[in-house]
């Protein structure tokens, strides 16, 4: 990032983070050079600011996203005790948010991690590779991330989960159902959350690429295979919340 007259400019690396990773770098190079993304180069580099980031992302990406109607969720009668990982704990940092005193969150993108609101320790961390002894935790939650990880590395995410969960510790999970797609001009399946953690609203939203079916069945077969019991299960149309515990 460099800053130029009081503006914060982001190459372009940074603005595909920033962009979610829904562009190459060929792709947002084509896009400055036809002037579709405006940006400027300085010292032969491409350079973008927030707000041509947004314009482009609302140009593109917002118009290929299919919008589920706005979920509730209540977070206030979750307790939150003891050592807490939060998988992909960055962005909202909801979770970080809700029980500060108990939550390590890991995100492998700092970025994130940096703009979590909330005093809770960040560390950049992919959750395929836990940098934990075994039975560190008390308890894991994931909240709304298993989304945006490949089908491919699920099972592995679920067995380090478990690797660093205590005997009879919980796993907490919420995430959504991706139904097969049905909306061919639709790329992106995303779901709109009113979260209440108690002393706050948080109003957000998560999508992921419409490129795959998932459903809750997957995430208990995987829980299965790790050695992680169904403690309970809710399922509120697209979303739900499923509450594990190693045996």
């Amino acid at each position: 990032m460099k800053l130029l007259e009081n503006l914060e400019y982001y190459d372009i690396s940074e603005t595909i983070e920033l962009l979610h990773n829904n562009f190459t770098e060929e792709e947002l190079i084509e896009n400055l050079e036809s002037g579709f993304l405006k940006g400027k180069q300085i010292e032969g580099t491409w350079y973008t600011t927030q707000n041509d980031i947004d314009e482009f992302y609302e140009k593109t990406v917002l118009k290929d996203v299919h919008l589920t109607e706005k979920h509730r969720i209540d977070l206030k009668t979750i307790k939150i005790t003891g050592r807490t990982l939060d998988i992909g704990g960055g962005g909202e940092g909801t979770i970080g948010q809700l029980a500060p005193e108990h939550v390590v969150a890991i995100d492998p993108n700092e970025r994130e991690l940096i703009e979590a609101p909330g005093d809770f320790l960040k560390i950049i961390m992919d959750a395929k590779n836990l940098k934990f002894p075994p039975e560190t935790f008390d308890i894991v939650t994931s909240f709304f991330t298993m989304m945006y990880i490949p089908l491919s590395e699920h099972e592995c995410v679920f067995d380090q989960i478990s690797r660093v969960l205590k005997s009879s510790g919980e796993f907490l999970l919420w995430d959504i159902e991706i139904p097969d797609k049905y909306k061919e001009d639709k790329n992106i399946y995303a779901i709109k959350l009113e979260i209440d953690i108690g002393n706050k609203i948080i109003s957000t939203g998560f999508g992921t690429k419409w490129d795959k079916f998932v459903n809750v069945d997957h995430y208990l077969q995987l829980a299965e295979k790790v050695g992680l019991d169904i403690i309970s299960k809710e399922i509120n149309g697209e979303s739900f919340f499923i509450r594990f515990k190693k045996k």
